[in-house]
Formats: structure tokens, sequence, C-alpha cells
């Protein structure tokens, strides 16, 4: 038997139908499980790329884990341009719980 939330059942009625508490929960209206885009960075000269679904901080550190930039980004495709950065490469990190390696 299957009934709305706030309905109610008689279990100490002996000829009511056996109630079971089953959890049902709906993920989407179509059935079909929400997925998310994967974030894109990428570096090109001084400019950091990037491509993701939600409006967050995004942070750039250098290997050894020194902040060498922080920031908003609006949704979806952003530019940051990167100055007096050193080294080869660094770690770039999204507040929407992303972390990629990039090459300066």
């Amino acid at each position: 038997m299957i009934l709305p939330i706030d309905a109610t059942a008689d279990i100490n009625n002996y000829n009511a139908a056996k109630a079971v508490a089953v959890k049902y929960v709906e993920s989407s209206r179509t059935g079909i499980p929400n997925i998310q885009s994967e974030p894109k960075v990428f570096v090109s000269g001084n400019t950091l790329y990037l491509d993701t679904p939600v409006s967050e901080t995004v942070s750039v550190y250098s290997l050894t884990g020194n902040l060498l930039y922080s920031g908003a980004k609006p949704a979806g495709e952003a530019q940051i341009t990167l100055v007096n950065i050193r080294g080869n490469f660094g770690i770039v990190k999204g507040s929407s719980d992303w972390v990629r390696k990039v090459r300066f």
C-alpha cells in the first residue's frame, strides 16, 4: 500500500492492510538525474580561461601552496588575467569543490 506522506493508517486495526514505511524521493520531474557539467580550465598566455556552471570564488595556488590569486567568477565563461606568476604549474580551485592543475 502506498500512501501520501500526510496520510494516516490505523495500524491497530487487524482488518486494515499492513502498512510499511517507505521513503520516496523524486530526483527530477522526468526521473532522469541532473547532470553537472565538468569545469573547463586552461591557461593561454597570461590568461586563465574558466567555464563552470555556477558563480563562485576561484583561487590560484603555486605548487608550493602559496595563494597567487583569489576572486569571484560569475556563472559561465570567464577570463582572468594572470600577472607576475612565475613557475611552470599551478593549482586552480573553485569554491564549488573542483580542483585542476594548470600549466602557466
